[in-house]
């Protein structure tokens, strides 16, 4: 199979807490592990930062689903990438706390779409793996683990 990569962000809606977060969590991992669906969801109190992999017609059934709830506002795809390894191989979904990459998601809303240089969003999303790392090595797929 092959599999697509999706990392985007969204304002999340100012009604949502951080047991909200926890419990949108617990659903997709239920739910991803039917799908077949990996990845991680970085939260930061005001926004989500997150990326899918899977097949693509299960990544983009899923983004259609997100871009209809209301907790995800201004949703904005950064990178999409086909035909990759997956990343994040063993988690069905993974929560991460990215307080400290509010200032730097915020800015990628200030930025016109298609704008991101791609160089840009990897660095985000690289930023955002590197804070869960040492917490997780073991859960890694054997090529990120490469990378920590």
């Amino acid at each position: 199979m092959s599999i697509v990569q999706v990392f985007y962000i969204s304002r999340c809606d100012h009604s949502v807490t951080p047991t909200d977060v926890h419990r949108i969590v617990g659903s997709s991992q239920v739910r991803n592990r039917r799908r077949q669906v990996t990845g991680l969801l970085a939260y930061s109190g005001q926004h989500f930062a997150q990326v899918v992999e899977g097949s693509a017609a299960e990544v983009d059934g899923l983004l259609d689903s997100i871009s209809g709830d209301p907790r995800h506002q201004q949703m904005k795809v950064l990178q999409r990438l086909e035909g990759v390894p997956r990343r994040f191989g063993n988690w069905s979904m993974h929560l991460v706390d990215s307080v400290a990459r509010s200032d730097e998601i915020e800015k990628l809303f200030n930025t016109p779409d298609d704008s991101v240089p791609a160089a840009t969003a990897a660095q985000l999303l690289d930023a955002i793996a590197a804070d869960v790392h040492w917490h997780h090595a073991d859960d890694l797929a054997p090529e990120e683990r490469s990378r920590s």
